[in-house]
């Protein structure tokens, strides 16, 4: 399959995420997906479709292969394990190997197995040459290459199991946001976005957020009403409950939005319901692991790269996981 195949094979695909992301209540799927998995509402699957729809067009994905050279490599096999936090977390690992004509065996998230499997059900249809591309399989060690996400503990096993493998192995991160005290409400409103989307599971939200010593907390309230209907979805309230409860009988001191609990921490991996803060006199004062640290939005912040108010869950085709460049991973060892 010629290179120009696979690339229109991915934008026919991105005009069909767009069509179902404006009808979910129209496809049965929606409704499957939330079954196995009751943080996969409708509202954030449609977001994940509509947002990979945005990517998935002729121009983009040029440009994003461009700096590459892709001439015909040797066809290997990729094993790729999937996480199962926010849907179809895994699509951007699929999208690298098939566009580079390797093989792809997929080991799903218990999580989110049937959003992936209705998305490779319909990239075959688009294009059967895929066909004999892609399986299904339980993890093993008949591959050449391998990209797993998982948490820190799931980490550590990959290392040891694929410790003669070629592989990125990527553990748990998450996102803060640094304020000035200067934004806009427009930005804070994006900033709602950024922490609340995906009920804040994914690696890109932001769970930790930094404020000058100034700054009244309150600011944020009405902003974070925008999102009071995530309490609507049962696991998430049970969480907004439990952590509730457990920071009143450890009288630890917190803001109650009534919809998520505001706790100041060091720390920067909060439970589901809770976003950590902590304040600082100047930026030099701020400091948390880089390697911890998914992406920092921010307005004001430049000792590291940062990224606009609301964009946090909008990622472009070369924004790769953890900053490891998967495309060059896959050419490299191929």
């Amino acid at each position: 399959m010629k290179i120009s195949e696979r690339i229109q094979a991915f934008v026919d695909l991105g005009i069909f995420f767009n069509e179902i992301s404006n009808k979910p209540y129209k496809h049965t799927v929606f409704n499957q997906a939330f079954l196995e998995n009751d943080f996969f509402i409708k509202e954030n699957i449609s977001f994940s479709f509509k947002s990979l729809s945005k990517v998935l067009t002729k121009k983009k994905i040029t440009k994003w292969l461009y700096p590459y050279s892709i001439e015909k490599k040797l066809c290997k096999t990729i094993l790729v394990i999937c996480a199962g936090n926010i849907p179809l977390v895994g699509f951007h690992d699929i999208l690298c190997v098939l566009i580079l004509g390797h093989k792809l065996i997929l080991k799903t998230s218990s999580k989110d197995s049937v959003l992936i499997h209705f998305v490779v059900k319909k990239i075959i249809e688009i294009q059967p040459k895929f066909k004999n591309l892609i399986s299904f399989s339980e993890i093993n060690t008949y591959c050449d290459m391998v990209i797993c996400t998982g948490n820190n503990n799931s980490a550590n096993y990959f290392k040891y199991y694929f410790k003669n493998k070629p592989a990125i192995i990527r553990s748990s991160r998450t996102s803060v946001s640094i304020l000035s005290g200067d934004e806009s409400e427009q930005e804070l409103r994006k900033l709602c976005d950024d922490i609340f989307l995906y009920f804040g599971l994914g690696c890109r939200n932001v769970t930790k957020i930094y404020i000058p010593k100034s700054y009244n907390l309150d600011i944020l309230k009405p902003y974070f009403k925008k999102y009071t209907s995530n309490l609507n979805c049962e696991s998430y309230k049970d969480n907004y409950a439990y952590n509730k409860s457990l920071l009143l009988l450890k009288k630890t001191n917190f803001k109650d939005f009534q919809n998520i609990l505001m706790v100041k921490s060091e720390k920067t991996h909060p439970p589901v319901s809770v976003i950590f803060y902590s304040y600082y006199n100047n930026l030099d004062d701020i400091s948390f692991n880089k390697y911890d640290i998914q992406c920092v939005v921010s307005n004001t912040y430049n000792k590291l790269k940062t990224i606009p108010f609301g964009d946090s869950q909008l990622p472009e085709l070369f924004d790769y996981a953890d900053e490891i460049d998967t495309v060059y991973f896959l050419l490299s060892n191929s």
